[in-house]
């Protein structure tokens, strides 16, 4: 049978591409040879699974804008290596043939309900079959990384995503997306600032500094929030251990193999980041100076990815004749994902 992720051909060609970011990742981790205990965080879910791409970034493509964070990475440092670590990876990243999508950058240390570093890049690697597709790299420290993680049910609240509240309530919508962030913040207190940031900014001038104070909210809606939050946790929880868990095509490739893929946090139900405030994760990628360069307008960059164009295009040609690898991104499988 056809596998339902070809009929997109925005989402099929980072399908086709996770296992070549996988591996240039992993590469950009090992890489390192300064010493600042960098890791690669949540391997096992580079890929936003296909029901949050139609949930979240479908509508995009349709509107002729990209969604930069199909295919998302995840660097951590601990903090007083943070600043280091973070222009190294920038290097690194530049040095593989990735540029930084203008606009996409943003600094959230100061706000308190999500704290770290979104980015996107865009593969400009002319003899790369990734060529044209857009990456989105997080930096966190291990603690911010960990309180990212486990407020992911807050969040998913909060964007008031189908299904996530335990029945409709009679509540005010915009009280009750503050009271999530109010408890976010609250996992994020003893999350400790990286150390130099200010050095950062001087090295990465694009990166912008974002950042959205605390409004009002009553503890009755906090305590509602609170037990819708234990309701979805426990909803997710029940459908992960009924659904047989689908085999991930990173965790077939090498780099999945690698210790970090095999950590705890690697491991976690819920890989995804409040992308959705970011705009790393819907940045007119037309708008962006990348975008705008030269290789950027080259027939491959306007469609990206030619090679993985062409190979979804067999993909679909074979039909239900082809021999078709079950999507293992669902909510169940994978980890419910932002």
């Amino acid at each position: 049978m056809n596998d339902p992720a070809m009929n997109d051909p925005v989402y099929a060609r980072a399908e086709r591409a996770q296992p070549i970011f996988d591996q240039r990742m992993q590469a950009i981790k090992d890489g390192g040879t300064s010493g600042y205990g960098g890791d690669l965080a949540g391997l096992d879910h580079s890929l936003k699974s296909q029901e949050s791409y139609e949930t979240k970034d479908a509508r995009l493509a349709e509107e002729g804008r990209e969604p930069n964070d199909l295919n998302r990475y995840t660097f951590t440092f601990p903090p007083e290596h943070y600043s280091q670590g973070v222009q190294e990876k920038y290097q690194q990243l530049r040095d593989d043939g990735f540029a930084p999508i203008e606009g996409t950058h943003s600094d959230t240390w100061q706000d308190p309900s999500y704290k770290g570093l979104n980015t996107s890049w865009r593969d400009n690697n002319e003899d790369s079959p990734t060529y044209g597709q857009p990456v989105e790299v997080q930096f966190h420290t291990p603690d911010s990384f960990q309180a990212k993680e486990d407020n992911h049910g807050l969040y998913e609240l909060g964007q008031d995503r189908p299904g996530a509240r335990t029945a409709e309530r009679d509540y005010d919508k915009a009280e009750y997306k503050e009271a999530t962030r109010h408890l976010q913040a609250e996992r994020y207190q003893n999350v400790q600032q990286p150390e130099n940031l200010e050095s950062l900014h001087r090295a990465e001038p694009g990166i912008e500094q974002r950042s959205k104070q605390l409004g009002d909210c009553s503890e009755e809606v906090k305590e509602t929030v609170r037990q819708d939050e234990r309701a979805l946790n426990e909803r997710q929880s029940q459908a992960r251990a009924e659904s047989p868990s689908a085999e991930s095509p990173s965790a077939q490739s090498p780099s999945a193999q690698s210790p970090s893929a095999q950590s705890p946090s690697a491991q976690s139900p819920s890989a995804e980041s409040p992308r959705a405030e970011s705009p790393s994760a819907e940045s007119p990628s037309a708008e962006s100076p990348s975008a705008q360069s030269p290789s950027a307008q080259s027939p491959s960059a306007q469609s990206p990815s030619s090679a993985l164009d062409r190979q979804v295009d067999e993909s679909n040609q074979a039909g239900d004749s082809a021999t078709s690898t079950p999507s293992p991104d669902s909510e169940t499988s994978r980890g419910a994902q932002r």
